[in-house]
């Protein structure tokens, strides 16, 4: 097996209209969450690959799994050939939230608003994203 260094970044965020805020003067800025890892790759063997390919359908269709009509072994190596099964070691995660934390109640609140009116799906996950954390939603954290 092969090793390689990577690195995953996984970022989503959305322009936030000055329009949005309560108060002036006010610029357009972004919102955002982003995550950075880095690791070695290792690269797995056909037989690890299906080890993996068999625990993610037990997690998410576990009714599939033995179906040998539609998941027939045939098929299955023949899908693998397209498949590069990998593991990676993580040495390093870094993680940073911009959502507005620095911002007044209001201006916060405004936020929230503008994305619920926004259907840009973009929108929608940053809002989906700030709501579960309840980051950046104008939560008075003195009352």
């Amino acid at each position: 097996m092969r090793n390689a260094e990577f690195c995953i970044l996984r970022w989503f965020g959305y322009n936030v209209s000055p329009t949005w805020y309560a108060e002036k003067p006010a610029v357009s800025t972004w919102n955002y969450a982003a995550v950075h890892t880095k690791g070695k790759v290792e690269y797995l063997d056909d037989d690890n690959t299906l080890a993996c390919l068999d625990e993610l359908i037990s997690q998410y269709e576990p009714s599939i799994l033995n179906d040998t009509n539609l998941l027939p072994d045939d098929y299955q190596a023949k899908l693998l050939r397209g498949i590069v099964g990998i593991k990676i070691k993580l040495d390093s995660i870094q993680a940073k939230e911009k959502l507005g934390q620095h911002k007044s109640v209001a201006d916060q609140q405004g936020v929230v608003a503008g994305l619920k009116k926004d259907k840009h799906p973009d929108a929608q996950s940053l809002l989906s994203y700030m709501l579960k954390t309840e980051v950046g939603i104008g939560k008075d954290i003195n009352s």
